[in-house]
């Protein structure tokens, strides 16, 4: 019983691990966004061209080393 009680928590560390790093991600975004549109006066348009070009510049390698078709 003692090592099902193990892993159990050790997997709800691990999940719980992953989900707060996602939403301190997500907070991270909102708050450059929120500077970005008010403090350097970007455009909503011309924010989310540029998270948009980062994000693809970031997946394109991945989906070239990965060959998923």
């Amino acid at each position: 019983m003692v090592g099902s009680n193990n892993k159990f928590i050790s997997l709800l560390e691990f999940s719980l691990g992953i989900e707060v790093s996602q939403i301190v991600v997500v907070a991270i975004i909102l708050i450059l966004g929120y500077v970005f549109q008010t403090i350097f006066r970007f455009s909503k348009r011309n924010w989310t061209l540029i998270i948009s070009s980062i994000v693809i510049g970031f997946i394109i390698p991945i989906l070239i080393v990965n060959k998923i078709w």
